[in-house]
């Protein structure tokens, strides 16, 4: 006998569809903080959340709170760590990158003062700690920082062993990372905490960090969306509700930084640039006690929540930081920039540097056979890119890498920030630091060419980017990460203090690092020699004695150095070539 009552029951639990219960966890941001944000917890804090930095800081102003924060590079954090709010920052570089790279003057004064810890990892061993932590796993195996003195700092929690397989290679355990908390800032979610961060290219971190929190996520987003609008769109959600907290609306919330929506390929998302005039205006404050007080008490504390701040930047400021967004913005200003660029073979000794590193790239690549480089910011970018133009005229088929995700790019004039936006639209793919370092830079088959600064290095390509003096510089950001390539050159100013003997501190071991470009010539390893020998100078207008040249490098070198017998002396640099180092740098923050 058919049972027809348990058949109408059955048909109605498929007729009514997906699931609609949703966990309304839509909450004000403050309410948010007050709720789950307590002193002393260890909180991962993700790339793009600042308004949530900025409400933290007003509601713990003046307490001991003792936070712990962890993430993989931030400018934002002076005015917490001014504060005194922050007894330990876990990271990888804290520096500014606009309008041109440098250290963070207030962090670098309170870990030099004392008054905070830093633990410096990379931007692949950080995100793989939290991957761990995330999986459950008590560890997670990396290739990087081997022989580094990050490894001897971080000793409590990293191993070194011999793999037990084949080729008894030498690799690292790293410990797992859980935070207390995560607060991260994404597009859109729903009220259930359905998080669609973004792009890897600008997510990788919060999405580890928040799968590895123990006491879940304070999510702020663009927009808040129905779960209909979120299943359309499943494919892009990289935090799922259960993790979620809270769920707060915040608009322009990771202002001063951008939001872009490339990739996501969702219509009516409204991008957003950086506002580099507010990061510029802020950058001025963090060397100058005074100044800085000033601005936190302007920008952060008389605006007593996210609508007084948006209020205050103004509609005309948000409209134009939307404008005209993924529109090709660095060719759609060329013209513009051609007819004030200069185009006089007249050049400055930054500008000859940078000519000389570039020639030096293409070398190396076509005698190689790299396919892909990845830059640094500054000298190594600019190098970088004028060397990729130059083989592009070769037909040579060259891949551009930036560490934090994007493959494929083309440099754009205007903007000689390796991150901006005009460059990253070009890409070709978009991952994250995960599988940029870890497969891409340092995996199987890389090809791979690295072009790093540094603050510091020696006679065996020792890299320095972390201390002098016992004193904090920046951290070691993704460098450690990138000498897992095949070969590394580095570019830098040279002086007796940054080219030494031996590093003070090694942030990368220069097992790879095979050629040094300075302003006064090129250094390299010949044959088995672990040592740099000067094998070329630049050129020289004024037709300065050999022997008096070469001595110049002798004194500002802080090793015994080699001079090969075959010096090589650079060719002057062509007009051509000056013309796109200045499109790149109009304003002559590098050159």
């Amino acid at each position: 006998m058919i049972n027809e009552e348990l058949l109408s029951t059955i048909r109605q639990h498929f007729a009514s569809g997906p699931s609609i219960n949703q966990t309304d966890k839509i909450m004000d941001l403050p309410e948010a903080i007050r709720r789950y944000i307590a002193p002393g917890q260890v909180i991962f804090l993700g790339e793009f959340a600042n308004e949530a930095a900025r409400q933290m800081a007003r509601l713990f102003k003046g307490t001991n709170a003792g936070f712990t924060i962890v993430n993989s590079a931030r400018d934002y954090l002076a005015p917490m760590v001014y504060d005194g709010l922050v007894k330990k920052l876990i990271g990888v570089a804290y520096m500014h990158l606009y309008p041109k790279s440098g250290p963070n003057r207030v962090i670098q004064s309170a870990f030099n003062e004392g008054r905070i810890e830093i633990e410096g990892w990379t931007s692949l061993t950080l995100m793989q700690r939290l991957m761990a932590g995330a999986m459950d796993m008590e560890c997670m195996v990396t290739k990087s920082l081997i022989g580094s003195d990050m490894a001897v700092d971080n000793k409590d929690a990293l191993h070194l062993f011999d793999s037990p397989f084949k080729t008894r290679q030498e690799l690292a355990l790293l410990e797992s990372l859980n935070p207390d908390m995560a607060v991260v800032h994404g597009w859109m979610a729903d009220a259930s905490g359905n998080i669609i961060l973004g792009s890897p290219y600008y997510m990788g971190a919060s999405t580890w960090g928040a799968r590895a929190s123990k006491g879940g996520v304070i999510a702020t987003v663009e927009k808040i969306v129905s779960m209909d609008f979120i299943r359309k769109h499943s494919a892009l959600v990289s935090i799922p509700g259960h993790l979620v907290k809270s769920v707060s609306e915040v608009p322009f919330g990771a202002h001063p930084q951008g939001m872009n929506s490339l990739g996501l390929g969702i219509d009516g998302l409204t991008s957003y640039r950086p506002d580099n005039d507010f990061i510029g205006a802020y950058r001025d404050t963090v060397s100058d006690v005074a100044k800085l007080k000033a601005w936190m008490e302007e920008w952060i504390y008389q605006c007593p929540n996210h609508e007084g701040y948006l209020s205050k930047l103004g509609k005309t400021r948000l409209h134009d930081l939307s404008a005209g967004i993924g529109q090709g913005e660095g060719i759609a200003n060329l013209e513009e920039l051609l007819s004030t660029v200069s185009l006089s073979p007249d050049f400055s000794k930054n500008e000859l540097t940078i000519v000389a590193a570039a020639r030096k790239i293409e070398e190396i690549v076509l005698e190689k056979k790299y396919i892909n480089f990845l830059l640094g910011v500054g000298f190594s970018a600019l190098s970088g890119w004028l060397a990729y133009y130059g083989l592009k005229k070769k037909d040579w088929p060259v891949k551009l890498l930036i560490g934090t995700g994007v493959y494929g790019y083309s440099p754009q004039p205007g903007n000689p920030t390796i991150g901006a936006t005009a460059n990253i639209e070009t890409g070709e793919m978009l991952s994250d630091a995960f599988q940029s370092y870890g497969s891409l830079v340092g995996g199987l088959n890389n090809q791979c060419l690295s072009v790093l600064g540094a603050a510091q290095v020696d006679k065996y390509g020792n890299i320095n980017s972390s201390k002098i003096d016992n004193k904090f510089i920046a951290g070691s950001g993704g460098a450690n990460d990138s000498i897992s390539a095949r070969e590394v050159m580095v570019i830098s100013r040279q002086s007796a203090k940054r080219f030494v003997d031996r590093v003070e501190y090694i942030t990368s071991p220069g097992n790879r690092v095979k050629t040094i470009v300075s302003d006064l010539g090129v250094f390299e390893k010949k044959g088995e020699d672990k040592e740099m020998t000067l094998t070329g100078l630049h050129f020289d207008a004024k037709n300065t004695p050999l022997e008096k040249r070469i001595q110049a490098v002798k004194d500002n070198c802080g090793w015994e150095l080699k001079v090969a017998s075959d010096l090589k002396i650079m060719d002057s640099p062509q007009v051509e070539e000056l013309a796109l180092v200045r499109c790149f740098d109009p304003d002559r923050l590098y050159r």
